[in-house]
């Protein structure tokens, strides 16, 4: 028989804010987990979804959603199809991962990151880390 906890037996004094790196810092990040969604914009393209960890217990995953590149996006727009090579280029040096790899395998890559430090579009006042820009690895 399995025990039931009551909502009487959760510790509110363990709740806590989380605090996030500053805007413009760089920051070494490793990857918790990495798999490919749909996108929510375009029935055409998938997304590499990657939740990073900063590596403390008070900062908040980081997740960031890379588009990934298909000939329909370039015959579509060209230019937006070159920024998003540069930065899946610019992702899988930071983090020393092979574009044609197991995604999965990713978890545990190491990289260097500069953060964005921006208000959450989905709960007012609270504010959230993103990635800037990934920082390739020499």
């Amino acid at each position: 028989m399995t025990e039931t906890t009551s909502l009487l037996d959760v510790n509110l004094d363990d709740a806590q804010s989380f605090r996030t790196l500053p805007d413009n810092e760089e920051a070494k990040l490793t990857i918790a987990e990495a798999d490919i969604v749909q996108s929510k914009s375009y029935s055409d393209r998938q997304n590499l979804r990657v939740k990073l960890d900063a590596g403390a217990d008070d900062i908040d995953d980081i997740y960031t959603y890379l588009p990934i590149p298909n000939e329909q996006w370039k015959g579509a727009d060209l230019k937006s199809y070159i920024k998003g090579v540069n930065r899946f280029k610019e992702f899988v040096a930071c983090f020393s991962v092979s574009a044609q790899g197991d995604v999965a395998g990713m978890a545990g890559a190491q990289g260097w990151c500069l953060m964005s430090e921006e208000e959450d579009d989905r709960n007012a006042g609270v504010m959230r880390n993103g990635i800037r820009r990934f920082i390739p690895a020499k």
